[in-house]
């Protein structure tokens, strides 16, 4: 029958008690009272051990963070009164025990006599595995409202703050966004959610991200200090973003390297501009443009900006910072990616060489704030109207595979990812992305259209789940093309934005018209 077709281990109500704790659980449903583990007739007595306070935590968002939510908002439908029942609870005896806890990233060891203990009790205490389930979703609750001061220390004060590893996996804390806030406001205007069961939509401090070893990537965290972030009272609309696309030619603009065919592919790769003192000259005069209209972000696009002159606008920013100090809100550029020799970029010599499609994120300091390699190859399409050898066979992009890492970027706009063209169409690193809870996804990319096709669906699955903005900074490849984009912007439940300008600086809200 449809209605019994649960294939998990049933288990008596003490079994499942148990299994809360139990270091090889791998699911519990509460509502149906079965349980998986990782060993077969697993007795639940290898017991895992939580020796702080978020471990504690971790361990309730891995038991619930699957159809439990679902279940849980039948039984509250059901039985209203245990949920009011469960936080009068365990809020008052929070409150009156540990309200002065478990608030420094320093101090978080948990009570294993008091705490712990107390905590067994109720859970022996309660009559069947729906209120079970209840119980254990307003602890969640409860903790996640407490945790609102020690997730600011996290963000203020911890050096190295993130990922936050439990004996679940991993935490992260949700950023304070304006965006967020912006969305909140505008309630009317939201299409509904229909991923508003997930777990990570119920609370507002802490979730907890699948371990590194579920996708195909690293993910690194870097936090910003910025002049500006600390004193930015901007409303969300108000961000400005600067875009340089550039209006260049593939085949007249830039020195393409090939090499002998492979398979039905030739191996291809951007070896620099065809005449790189017009072309340097060019972006220059663009950037300093940019630069004196002082947005937010600044964004140039994929094959764009070799090395050099990677160096030279991240001069030119720094200048610009120094010598308007009082003013300036720029608070990071995405240089724009090229092929380049690892040699190059560590400036040392290494045997292999091998080429990555590379882009730093600047701030105007010695160092990029940080660094950003594509880990995936564009294959270039065979077409008769191509210059030699691409009117015979497709072109396979060069790009060196081993470094696999994503760069999420923690400001106060938000989680910032930032990736290069046909890495946002993996599906391992959107899934990595919605797992993440990003509030931006920023892309440089050179595609005959982003806004229309593969791209257009992928940002906006990224934008409605993670109820994020996506901006993409287009280097067309061609001239003159009548229907390409260089500058696309989806605002979740908004209407795509989307431009043809070779640069362009706006804020959000004249994007969107939204008053």
């Amino acid at each position: 029958m449809f209605f019994e077709t649960y294939q998990s281990q049933k288990a008596d109500l003490d079994t499942i008690k148990s299994a809360i704790f139990c270091k090889k659980v791998i699911k519990i449903d509460f509502y149906h009272a079965t349980k998986d583990c990782s060993e077969d007739g697993c007795s639940c007595e290898n017991r895992i051990e939580m020796k702080t306070i978020l471990d504690f935590y971790a361990n309730l968002y891995y038991l619930l963070n699957n159809e439990n939510t679902a279940y849980y908002e039948q039984i509250v439908d059901e039985r209203p009164e245990l949920y009011e029942q469960y936080w009068n609870l365990i809020d008052r005896k929070w409150k009156v025990q540990e309200i002065n806890k478990y608030q420094n990233p320093n101090d978080l060891d948990i009570d294993q006599t008091d705490f712990l203990k107390q905590f067994h009790e109720d859970v022996q205490a309660t009559e069947d595995g729906k209120a079970l389930l209840v119980y254990l979703f307003v602890w969640l609750f409860v903790l996640d409202n407490h945790f609102y001061t020690l997730k600011r220390e996290y963000e203020c004060k911890a050096k190295s703050s993130l990922p936050i590893q439990t004996v679940r996996g991993n935490l992260l804390y949700k950023r304070t966004a304006k965006l967020h806030t912006f969305l909140k406001e505008r309630k009317d205007h939201l299409k509904p959610d229909p991923n508003y069961l997930l777990l990570r939509n119920y609370i507002e401090n802490f979730h907890l991200v699948k371990a590194n070893h579920h996708y195909p990537y690293r993910v690194h965290h870097v936090r910003t200090r910025s002049l500006k972030f600390s004193d930015l009272q901007a409303d969300f609309k108000d961000l400005k973003i600067g875009f340089l696309p550039g209006k260049f030619d593939l085949h007249r603009d830039y020195q393409i390297k090939t090499e002998d065919i492979k398979g039905d592919r030739v191996p291809f790769f951007f070896e620099g501009p065809a005449n790189p003192n017009e072309y340097y000259a060019e972006v220059v005069g663009r950037f300093k443009k940019l630069l004196d209209q002082n947005p937010h972000f600044i964004l140039l696009p994929e094959l764009f900006t070799p090395l050099p002159l990677q160096k030279q606008l991240n001069k030119l920013l720094k200048e610009h910072r120094i010598k308007n100090i009082s003013k300036n809100t720029i608070e990071m550029v995405l240089s724009g990616s090229f092929h380049e020799r690892k040699s190059a970029i560590i400036n040392e010599t290494v045997d292999p060489d091998p080429i990555y499609n590379y882009a730093q994120i600047l701030n105007g300091s010695d160092k990029p704030l940080a660094q950003v390699v594509k880990m995936n190859r564009f294959i270039y399409p065979k077409d008769d109207k191509h210059a030699e050898p691409f009117n015979r066979h497709p072109g396979l992009e060069m790009n060196a595979y081993d470094v696999r890492v994503i760069t999420l970027l923690e400001t106060v706009y938000g989680r910032i990812a930032v990736v290069i063209c046909v890495d946002i169409l993996n599906t391992d690193l959107t899934n990595l992305l919605i797992d993440y809870h990003v509030d931006f996804v920023l892309v440089m990319a050179m595609t005959p259209n982003p806004g229309r096709g593969k791209f257009l669906r992928v940002i906006h699955e990224v934008s409605e789940k993670n109820q994020a903005v996506t901006m993409i900074c287009n280097n067309l490849g061609v001239n003159g093309s009548a229907s390409g984009k260089r500058v696309v912007v989806n605002v979740p439940s908004f209407a795509l934005f989307s431009s043809e300008e070779s640069d362009y600086v706006e804020t959000i809200g004249n994007m969107f018209t939204l008053s």
